[in-house]
């Protein structure tokens, strides 16, 4: 719970509700950002990162890479920019 106390400055309210947005965006966006593949093929792999570097014109892209036990593969992307 958060609480504002009465007649504080409306600017520095203002300034804290901004802080607190930016910190729920954070934890926010990091759970957004993180999407996992299930049963992924190589082919799938190869588009997904065409698709996120090429498609979308980004530069970065991290990724984590597992194999499971039936040989397929488990992918999560980690942080893309």
């Amino acid at each position: 719970m958060i609480a504002f106390r009465e007649g504080q400055d409306p600017n520095k309210k203002e300034k804290l509700l901004n802080n607190l947005e930016k910190i729920l965006n954070k934890i926010y966006k990091n759970i957004d950002e993180t999407p996992t593949f299930e049963e992924v093929n190589l082919s799938d792999l190869l588009e997904i990162v065409y698709y996120n570097l090429y498609m979308q014109d980004n530069n970065y892209m991290n990724i984590s890479i597992k194999k499971d036990k039936n040989n397929s593969l488990k992918l999560k992307i980690k942080k893309i920019k």
